[in-house]
């Protein structure tokens, strides 16, 4: 072998190998992303001292909205006022965006998934009735 076939050989090897290390790199980087919360059920308390629940699929790909209580006056207390059986997509970084279910209601539950916790802010409003929680935070803990 010539010495200019055996430097192309070995600039081929080190650009695979370059790019090989690229790639492993990338999977590392991503990898935490996908395990950096957990599937499951979490619950927990709001700024308004209300309950909620929200349970992320296996794949967490998906957030269920169990149920998230508001006291939104004149409306009512906790229990009374409330977010059910929503759903929305959980994004690689744990965040997610629930929009209420409109039909008179504007509001949203959005927070972010990290290890086994959430946190966020909600919001309930009801035009027909004025109905209004105002931006309510909350964190909670998975069971």
């Amino acid at each position: 072998m010539s010495g200019s076939t055996r430097q192309r050989s070995a600039r081929r090897r080190g650009v695979a190998l370059a790019a090989g290390t690229v790639l492993a790199l990338l999977a590392i980087a991503i990898t935490p992303a996908l395990a950096g919360f957990k599937s499951g059920i979490y619950a927990g308390k709001t700024s308004q001292d209300a309950n909620f629940q929200l349970s992320v699929n296996k794949k967490k790909t998906k957030v269920n909205l169990i149920f998230f209580e508001f006291i939104a006056p004149p409306c009512g207390g906790p229990g009374g006022t409330q977010y059910a059986g929503l759903e929305s997509k959980i994004k690689e970084s744990g965040k997610f965006n629930i929009p209420s279910p409109g039909d008179g209601f504007f509001g949203y539950v959005k927070g972010k998934f990290k290890g086994g916790k959430v946190q966020g802010t909600a919001l309930y409003h009801f035009d027909e009735l004025g109905c209004d929680s105002g931006v309510v935070d909350y964190t909670g803990e998975k069971d």
